[in-house]
């Protein structure tokens, strides 16, 4: 049997007698043809006849002869439908060309947004056999982290039966060397010696096995920006730390590392050599999170079973200030959205895709009222070919055809389309994170498709193109005959209310897109008037890398003079320490106020006595830490001006010493004593007022970032503190990492508003355009069809405000349906948005003006009213100008 064969059978029974005696004289002439071929081989007339009955007496079953013809039948009349379906559509390049671009630009967003999905949650390392490999997390009480202490490593490394080839890596620190007399800064990550060999790493040249100390292996990167892809780096000094190194090998261009964020450092070097370089340091002998931690799976064992496995050994491992730890198994990925930090881009990938779905639904509506309305101006023509004897199942089958070419047209465009916004994404990505970090943040992110990106806009351009073409094309191969050539025959009523319906589904689409875009707007607008509530405008946040200070004593030296040194500089008017910058990383506490039964999160800071003079950062009651408090770690605490008035507003609480409790945010279970009260601020968020706030005093140990608020503009007063920092020591500016406030965290708190607006707003415009388009048509297409009509009007003496309103009427109805369905949708969309702005670690990307805002509602509905409005005035106004004579001749 052929699938020729069973096709044509198939459409036998669906299609009736027509086919069937199509089929049946095939075959006789067939049996006639192989009955004479017997003949001329030598058998007499009744022999021929028996062989032919013989072999090919059921129909359904075919030698290979027949399978041929059929399979070539077959062939011919796909290039046939091919081919008139690409005449039909040069014919009308109108038409082609609206259809192509609709199908196109939702194609084109759809497979963009799935590239990004499939970069961000999908994509695996660049190593062997990737399905192997998971990697360690730990979950605490509060977040999951990917570092590990070197103690857990080696647990999991000597009882972990379902895990074997463990290797570590570490996180990215900054070292000056370089191959030349000047040091420049390198990123460095200490990593087990057979890191490379285990994930099975290709390298670019030299080799990647066995690293021991003193040698070293470059990224791709380093090696063709720093060394302009010279081949003869093989062996090779480098000095790291003033420390020669050889240089063993180059990773290859696709390998970017294996840490969270995926960036490749410009150094590999073995953790045999990390006691050398780090000047004492051992990250094997101390308890600090510094190793990532991936393997590969024994056997058949499934993440599952090695995260029970882990979990057991977990219960060996004491609490620390973290609170309890579990060991977790995840299935490796590049970027390992589903825990760290990049878990909530999972989250935005995921409403992304909802909203691009929400585009290829309009365009998929609208490429049916497209088909549509073509099949129906070319009913007279389908009429006339059912009448002179052609198949139903044909016709429908070609015009299938012509939507399916369509479709893989929409396709290839929309492929180059979202190739082109994909790029322009990564170019921006890395363009914005270097003017963030000030050129430190390094993120490697590529966009480039995949196979399963080309396979994923192959498919949904074919299923798009023959599924949205499937409807109008059985309608239009079952029209009747009789009615089509009647003159003066209009479409039904029952396929006007069909389009009607599709209409109204497309302008709710629209209304839901344009509701969470202009909710988002709104916020963008509101946060150009937001105050920090400190002085963000002169201040700058320096970074200094402390892993490679051996003791807490010298990080406290260290950070203690860089404080003095910035303070001596002309145009510093304060230098604080803290253990995090402002938007910089938070730490939050959620509880219940049990009076009012509300959940409310807190968050705290640990800082220096300057850190108020230091932020501008008002003291409304009280004073600030005096230095022994701060070196000693007194039980003081400064709280904010919301946790006085929520708990003691008609107190003076200066004094007040309150035990540790579910809002107090204190290290350990001893009273503390409050010396002040501050003005509240937007400290962890641009976009809110932090509910509450705490400041806890803290020695310089404790410091990860130093603030230097200035008298000037503070790009300024840079290139002196870089000096300072010098005179430290040569290897200090290498480490350190200065940014203004205002170009760094406070420029990455309004992208986080604007991108998410911008992209909204953006596909909301795509929506209604094509929404519109779709309007245009369906008037256009009812005055079309409704001209001998409108003519008889016409002549009959109607007035133009009539024809026009008749003509509105008729074609509006599905606005205000859709615009009723969309308001349902759009409630559904600010509830949603209500449930992800109220959690307590979330920015508010409203800025205040809430998820249910009345002037938003009314704006939305505006902007649809004039669309819809103009939309359909256009087309409509031709029906005023139709000449009844002409009109009445119409056909």
């Amino acid at each position: 049997m052929t699938i020729g064969v069973w096709w044509r059978g198939l459409n036998a029974v669906l299609f009736g007698r027509r086919m069937r005696e199509e089929l049946a004289e095939e075959m006789r002439l067939h049996l006639e043809l192989r009955a004479q071929a017997n003949q001329a081989a030598g058998l007499n007339e009744e022999e021929a006849r028996l062989e032919a009955q013989k072999r090919f007496g059921n129909p359904l079953v075919l030698a290979d002869e027949s399978r041929d013809a059929w399979g070539v039948r077959w062939l011919d009349e796909l290039r046939q439908d091919l081919r008139y379906a690409g005449r039909q559509l040069r014919r009308a390049p109108g038409f082609s060309a609206v259809a192509v671009i609709t199908v196109g630009v939702a194609l084109g967003l759809s497979t963009g947004a799935f590239t990004i999905y499939n970069t961000l949650a999908l994509k695996p390392l660049p190593v062997r056999a990737p399905g192997e490999v998971v990697r360690v997390v730990r979950k605490t009480d509060r977040s999951t982290l990917d570092e590990l202490p070197w103690s857990v490593v080696d647990l999991i490394q000597r009882h972990a039966r379902q895990l074997h080839q463990v290797v570590v890596t570490s996180a990215p620190t900054l070292m000056p060397g370089g191959t030349g007399q000047v040091a420049e800064p390198l990123s460095v990550r200490f990593i087990s010696p057979d890191y490379f060999d285990v994930l099975g790493v290709t390298p670019a040249i030299g080799t990647l096995s066995a690293m021991s100390a003193g040698g070293v292996v470059l990224s791709y990167d380093f090696w063709s920006h720093r060394m302009n892809r010279d081949p003869g780096v093989i062996g090779r000094v480098i000095t790291v730390q003033g420390i020669p190194q050889t240089i063993a090998g180059v990773a290859s261009a696709s390998f970017a590392g294996t840490g969270l964020p995926p960036a490749a450092p410009d150094l590999w070097v073995p953790m045999a050599s990390e006691p050398l370089l780090m000047r004492g340091v051992d990250w094997t002998r101390s308890d600090t999170p510094e190793w990532q931690v991936l393997a590969r799976r024994v056997g058949a064992a499934g993440a599952e079973q090695v995260t029970a496995e882990l979990k057991v050994l977990a219960a060996a491992i004491p609490a620390d200030s973290t609170g309890t730890t579990q060991l977790q198994a995840k299935q490796a990925t590049y970027f390992q959205t589903d825990s760290g930090e990049f878990e909530t881009f999972g989250t935005l990938t995921n409403v992304l895709m909802i909203a691009v779905g929400l585009i290829l639904l309009i365009a998929c509506f609208n490429l049916v009222h497209l088909l549509g309305a073509r099949n129906a101006a070319r009913e007279r023509d389908v009429a006339m070919r059912l009448a002179l004897g052609a198949a139903r199942a044909r016709i429908a089958r070609q015009l299938c055809t012509e939507s399916a070419l369509l479709g893989i047209l929409g396709g290839v465009c929309g492929l180059i389309l979202s190739i082109w916004l994909c790029r322009l994404l990564q170019v921006w990505i890395v363009g914005t994170i270097a003017q963030f970090t000030g050129g430190a943040g390094r993120l490697a992110v590529d966009f480039s498709p995949n196979w399963l990106v080309f396979a994923y806009a192959g498919t949904l351009s074919l299923v798009v193109g023959t599924v949205v073409g499937l409807w109008p094309a059985l309608r239009a191969a079952k029209g009747d005959v009789n009615t089509v050539l009647k003159p003066g025959a209009t479409d039904s009523r029952a396929a006007g209310s069909r389009r009607h319906m599709l209409l109204a589904l497309q302008i709710a689409s629209s209304l839901v897109l344009l509701t969470g875009a202009g909710l988002l707007l709104g916020g963008v607008w509101k946060s150009r008037g937001v105050t920090t509530g400190f002085d963000a405008d002169h201040m700058l946040v320096l970074q200094i890398d402390p892993s490679r200070t051996a003791t807490p004593v010298e990080r406290a030296a260290l950070m203690r003079n860089a404080t003095q040194r910035i303070s001596a500089i002309p145009g510093v008017r304060g230098v604080a320490w803290s253990d995090r910058g402002p938007y910089m990383g938070h730490r939050l506490r959620t509880f219940m106020h049990l009076p009012t039964h509300t959940l409310l999160t807190y968050g705290g800071v640990f800082v220096s006595p300057g850190f108020f003079d230091a932020t501008g950062i008002a003291l409304l009651e009280g004073r600030t830490f005096t230095p022994e408090e701060a070196e000693q770690g007194r039980h003081v605490v400064i709280v904010s001006e919301a946790i006085w008035r929520r708990f003691w507003p008609a107190e003076d609480i200066i004094g007040k010493s309150v035990q540790p409790s579910a809002w107090l945010m204190a290290p350990d279970s001893v009273p503390y004593t409050i010396v002040g009260i501050a003005k509240d601020v937007r400290n962890t968020y641009l976009s809110r007022v932090d509910e509450g706030y705490e400041y806890f005093p803290a020695p310089p140990a404790y410091a990860s970032v130093l603030l230097v608020r200035t008298t000037g503009a503070p790009e300024g007063t840079m290139r002196p503190v870089l000096s300072a920092l010098g005179e430290l020591g040569p290897d200090i500016p290498s480490r350190a990492h200065l940014v203004t406030l205002r170009d760094g965290p406070l420029a990455l708190q309004h992208m986080f508003a604007s991108a998410p607006a911008s992209l909204a707003g953006s596909l909301a415009a795509i929506g209604l355009l094509l929404s519109a388009v779709s309007l245009y048509g369906l008037v256009a297409h009812s005055v079309t069809r409704r001209t001998r009509e409108i003519g008889i009007r016409v002549a009959l003496g109607a007035r133009s405000e009539n024809i026009l309103g008749a003509v509105l009427r008729s074609t509006l109805s599905p606005v205000g349906w859709g615009a009723a369905l969309g308001a349902l949708g759009a409630a559904g969309v600010s509830y949603q948005m209500t449930q992800m702005l109220s959690a307590p670690d979330a920015p508010d990307l409203t800025y205040g003006a809430g998820t249910h805002n009345p002037v938003v509602f009314a704006a939305v509905l505006g902007v649809l009213a004039v669309v819809a409005t103009v939309a359909s005035l256009i087309p409509a106004a031709r029906a005023l100008r139709v000449d009844a004579m002409v009109a009445l001749r119409h056909d």
